[in-house]
């Protein structure tokens, strides 16, 4: 029984960093493509910043 409560912990933690990451990129993709991205019928303007190395 301890394996399987292990198991789904592990599970619950793989899903939530694969999701934090596929989310991450999905949002730096729409922004660089589109300027944009939404969450639901909300629209977001994305402003980049760039580091300057004078």
């Amino acid at each position: 029984m301890g394996w399987v409560i292990t198991a789904f912990i592990v599970g619950m933690l793989w899903g939530h960093g694969a999701g934090w990451i596929y989310a991450h990129k999905t949002v730096a993709y729409e922004c660089e493509k589109l300027d944009a991205f939404y969450v639901g019928k909300k629209v977001f303007r994305c402003t980049a910043v760039e580091d300057r190395n004078d």
